[in-house]
């Protein structure tokens, strides 16, 4: 006697759920035999149930996809090879959020003190700092930034690792009580500018 019938039409549902993360719900029914039910993103499967239960059921998660600011489509198969029936399968598709602008901090990156600090800048008349800055972009690691200082001829870089941050600092020194403006700039990136007062 025959206790199953086709293999039920699946559906599924996607969504940002911040940042590359997408979340995925899915409904499907074995109809009364085992099946597979495999998620997939694009050609990457990403869930499997193997096997199922007999009755209709539902599953969901959370997927971290590859790519800021890119629409992804999702697809959920459900099929039996014992016995063999027919598979089907439905797709829902999401785009996953644009990147978070950089940020930057200016930093004190070490002090010198009259005559000690390095020239071709004018003598430190008191006690000093050398120029850094710290950016954040974790959307971007392995970028690297070109930074400046509007006080001194210092220039640095900052490559962002892969935590999503880096630091640099340059050889030119600041004064208490001395407005300065650090900007850092790199390709494809909004150039970050800070005014600065220490």
């Amino acid at each position: 006697m025959t206790t199953y019938g086709p293999l039920g039409q699946p559906s599924i549902s996607v969504s940002s759920a911040g940042g590359t993360k997408i979340r995925w719900n899915v409904s499907y029914d074995p109809n009364g035999n085992a099946a597979t039910v495999v998620v997939k993103r694009g050609s990457t499967v990403i869930h499997r149930i193997d096997p199922t239960g007999t009755g209709a059921a539902n599953a969901s998660g959370t997927d971290d996809a590859p790519n800021w600011d890119t629409s992804y489509t999702y697809t959920v198969t459900i099929s039996d090879s014992s016995p063999s029936r027919a598979a089907k399968s439905a797709s829902d598709s999401a785009r996953t959020d644009p990147p978070p602008d950089p940020t930057m901090q200016v930093n004190k990156a070490g002090e010198c003190s009259g005559s000690a600090c390095p020239q071709p800048e004018t003598q430190c008349g008191g006690t000093c700092w050398y120029v850094g800055s710290t950016i954040t972009d974790p959307a971007f690691t392995g970028k690297t930034w070109d930074c400046r200082t509007s006080a001194t001829t210092s220039r640095w870089t900052v490559t962002i690792g892969s935590g999503g941050s880096g630091s640099g600092s340059g050889r030119g020194w600041v004064g208490a009580n001395t407005p300065f403006t650090v900007t850092c700039s790199t390709s494809g990136r909004p150039t970050q500018t800070k005014a600065v007062t220490w």
